[in-house]
């Protein structure tokens, strides 16, 4: 009987680890391809404006389970190029930022997660310029 007990024990914390210990896929939402519908701007703590454009609605972000991330400009570019930047991606900060690591560009870039649901996504960052202007894009799931 006296090795009932520590084996029951342990059972029993191996089955709460499995609801308790670990995150399922389903929560996280990310994965997936977000289309952009709409982009706001403000500096320090002024109002957030929408400074969506046209060409800005047919882009989108491909986000993978192996931590690969993919932006398509779309068609309808604002500027010129090649309409395509690749990268990888990984949650920081007990999941409430996203770091992008670029293809071909040494530094990381870091995303705020504002909210993020199964159809809905929204980032905030920061320019990094002298006024502290900020970003919010938001996405939709496709």
């Amino acid at each position: 009987m006296k090795t009932t007990k520590p084996l029951t024990l342990l059972v029993v914390l191996a089955i709460a680890s499995l609801f308790f210990g670990c995150k399922k896929k389903e929560e996280r939402f990310i994965e997936g391809t977000w289309k952009r519908v709409k982009i706001e701007s403000r500096v320090g703590s002024s109002s957030w404006q929408d400074i969506t454009e046209e060409c800005n609605l047919d882009d989108t972000e491909e986000y993978t389970e192996s931590g690969n991330w993919t932006f398509y400009d779309g068609t309808n570019q604002c500027n010129a190029g090649n309409g395509i930047m690749t990268g990888t991606w990984e949650f920081a900060a007990d999941n409430s930022k996203i770091i992008y690591k670029y293809t071909g560009i040494a530094s990381e870039y870091e995303s705020t997660i504002e909210s993020i649901e199964k159809k809905k996504l929204v980032l905030t960052f920061s320019s990094g310029d002298l006024q502290g202007t900020q970003f919010k894009y938001t996405y939709e799931k496709k």
